[in-house]
């Protein structure tokens, strides 16, 4: 029990640390990184892409209906 209580306090202090939060930013770059060099788009410019695709056609459609 006192190996897994000490665990527990070494996971829950590592969990609130500096460096866990760092880690996780730094992996964050890497990940953009990585997906930049191989021409892969994230998932934020996917949904801003998406967003602008669905506004284009609705203007389609709009000018559709217009010239009919």
């Amino acid at each position: 029990k006192n190996v897994q209580k000490n665990f527990s306090s070494i996971v829950s202090r590592f969990s609130d640390s500096d460096l866990l939060h760092q880690a996780r930013l730094g992996l964050g770059r890497t990940k953009k990184g990585f997906l930049e060099i191989l021409s892969i788009p994230t998932q934020d410019e996917v949904v801003k892409l998406e967003k602008k695709l669905v506004s284009l056609e609705k203007r389609l459609s709009n000018l559709s209906r217009k010239a009919a």
